[in-house]
């Protein structure tokens, strides 16, 4: 009989959401892969999927883009050694903070992604203005939690004292 190996998942998320978020801002509309080696509990690499085409994604299309960036963060593998990683995803918006529809769906969109990858896929976290919360599971945290997006003001718009 074959055991099955066992299913790892992050001990902590808040940090390892925390390391993501000092390499690629939590900011509304971003979507983060990350690759965590969940032996040491520690993030390898993280990429930021490609901006949302002016269509919207498909899970067709989300599946293609979650192969891409799962492709470029995986490490390779001696052969014969077992699998140690994970891919994440951080789906960063402004709803609150409870289970939404869009988390379910990029968890859905790792079914359409390429079966070879090298790693346990799936595991997604939505981060909110209010926190985060882990999709599938009850962990949630306040921090890390969504920035606001700056923007730019020309020098002239800024009020000057009359010094």
């Amino acid at each position: 009989m074959d055991a099955r190996p066992e299913y790892r998942r992050l001990d902590d998320p808040a940090d390892t959401l925390t390391d993501i978020d000092r390499l690629h801002p939590f900011v509304s509309g971003l979507v983060v892969v990350a690759s965590v080696d969940l032996e040491q509990q520690v993030m390898l690499a993280a990429a930021p999927l490609p901006e949302e085409p002016s269509g919207g994604w498909d899970l067709h299309a989300a599946g293609c883009a979650l192969t891409d960036v799962a492709l470029a963060l995986l490490p390779s593998r001696p052969p014969g050694r077992r699998r140690r990683g994970a891919l994440i995803t951080v789906v960063c918006r402004r709803a609150p903070s409870s289970r939404s529809a869009v988390d379910e769906w990029w968890a859905e969109a790792w079914i359409h992604a390429d079966p070879c990858i090298d790693a346990a896929v799936g595991q997604v976290f939505a981060v909110t203005p209010s926190g985060w919360h882990g999709v599938g599971d009850r962990r949630a945290g306040v921090e890390p939690r969504l920035r606001p997006r700056l923007s730019l003001v020309h020098i002239d718009a800024v009020p000057h004292s009359g010094a």
